[in-house]
């Protein structure tokens, strides 16, 4: 929304707060007070503004940390933006004037952009794999407009990927970067990371170079790592629990 219309929102918020202490006298806690307040005041109007915080900054630059619990509030202002370009086939491998001021304005606003071209995404889904690559080099493409839209909204989202490869399926699970290997295995159950006991873990490049999982240990490309094993983006595990 307009920044007008987010400041509206936290004024009214920052209202419903005030009423909430005048007349049930509940409180409210000083983390709410500290952010309604500093998103209520501007650079010109800071009578809002805590004490202690210094008046000729911007709420969007005060802290990290009360950065952190702005986005607590959720609000759309907050979150991070992608634009998606869509062009026609001969402009999808390096853009045209239009792609350019977007990706000028999202440098701006510290977002981020990319070019996609429907038409080409709705010939390639027809496509075998094959077909697809050779599709592509032919326009000067390294991969789909599609892949390169999950690429770019995962890094914005800051999310990787992991691997569990089974005798009757493979699945991809969503993490946060940074995560360590018992918060990956309590993405798939709750009881894996509070029974954890270590992960076998191969990497995407070695499993797919070796093709099974016994081939990369009979290789030595099978690691065993432990609870503090910060998960790479890729990784193939095979969890051990116990509960």
């Amino acid at each position: 929304p307009h920044p007008a219309k987010r400041d509206f929102c936290l004024s009214r918020g920052l209202g419903d707060v005030y009423k909430r202490q005048k007349y049930t006298y509940l409180p409210p806690s000083s983390f709410h007070m500290t952010v309604f307040d500093c998103c209520n005041a501007s650079t010109k109007n800071t009578k809002y503004w805590p004490k202690g915080i210094n008046k000729s900054k911007n709420y969007e630059i005060i802290s990290k940390e009360l950065n952190k619990r702005i986005k607590n509030f959720n609000l759309l202002t907050s979150k991070p933006v992608l634009y998606a370009c869509n062009v026609n086939e001969n402009d999808a491998a390096k853009g045209n004037n239009f792609t350019k001021t977007i990706f000028d304005k999202a440098r701006l606003e510290n977002c981020d952009a990319v070019i996609i071209s429907g038409s080409i995404e709705a010939e390639i889904a027809m496509l075998n794999d094959n077909e697809k690559n050779e599709f592509l080099n032919d326009l000067n493409l390294k991969e789909s407009g599609l892949s390169r839209l999950i690429k770019t909204g995962f890094r914005l989202l800051d999310l990787i990927t992991f691997f569990t490869i089974g005798p009757k399926e493979s699945r991809a699970w969503t993490l946060k970067n940074n995560s360590t290997a018992p918060e990956a295995a309590g993405i798939i159950h709750t009881d894996f990371q509070k029974g954890f006991i270590r992960a076998e873990t191969i990497s995407c490049d070695d499993y797919l170079n070796l093709k099974s999982e016994q081939a990369a240990k009979d290789a030595g490309r099978m690691r065993v790592e432990g609870a503090d094993y910060v998960v790479k983006d890729g990784d193939v595990f095979h969890f051990r629990f116990n509960v």
